[in-house]
């Protein structure tokens, strides 16, 4: 009877080790790959933001594209920063306010794929999406505040803040092309 006792013992203490084991990993495999998608997806549309940033001339609103299409080759997709002895080009703070609509306005496209993590018995509750973007002369810094719930069998936990940082040297050029315009 001690033996059976013991062996059981034994395993019962092995089954409640591997049990909780297994809850840990699950909580990690949770949260480290739902973070890395968050922001995988935040560096996409960070990078896409910027290559359209850069290829319109620090211009994605079309309001401030329509009061120039009046103006000699710009019908060539090219943006003119100074017309009849003024200066137009946008400061940075615009460009950084229009670089974080435009990745507001992508990611929701990115963010169905949550149904992949559904399909594993994940769920993920979705509140507001805030971005904010930051132009330095080495990096671009985008922080997005989405709160996200995350619910598995055995867990509940939050994830909030998620930030990416591209090596582009874009306040450098702004800074360049603001003296050029100077001159």
């Amino acid at each position: 009877l001690g033996i059976v006792f013991a062996l059981s013992y034994i395993v019962f203490s092995s089954s409640s080790e591997s049990v909780e084991t297994s809850l840990v990993q699950l909580d990690a495999l949770t949260n480290k790959p739902l973070q890395g998608f968050v922001e995988g997806c935040l560096d996409k549309s960070a990078r896409e933001g910027l290559i359209l940033l850069g290829a319109q001339g620090g211009v994605f609103d079309t309001e401030f594209i329509e009061q120039f299409q009046q103006i000699p080759y710009f019908e060539y997709n090219r943006t003119v920063y100074y017309v009849e002895g003024e200066t137009i080009m946008p400061s940075e703070k615009e460009m950084e306010q229009q670089l974080s609509r435009y990745i507001e306005n992508d990611l929701p496209a990115c963010f169905s794929e949550f149904e992949f993590f559904q399909q594993q018995g994940v769920m993920v509750e979705k509140g507001a999406l805030s971005v904010t973007t930051s132009i330095g002369n080495e990096k671009v810094v985008v922080h997005a505040r989405y709160p996200l719930t995350v619910t598995s069998e055995t867990s509940v936990m939050s994830l909030d803040t998620f930030q990416v940082i591209i090596p582009v040297r874009l306040g450098d050029i702004i800074d360049a092309a603001e003296e050029v315009l100077d001159w």
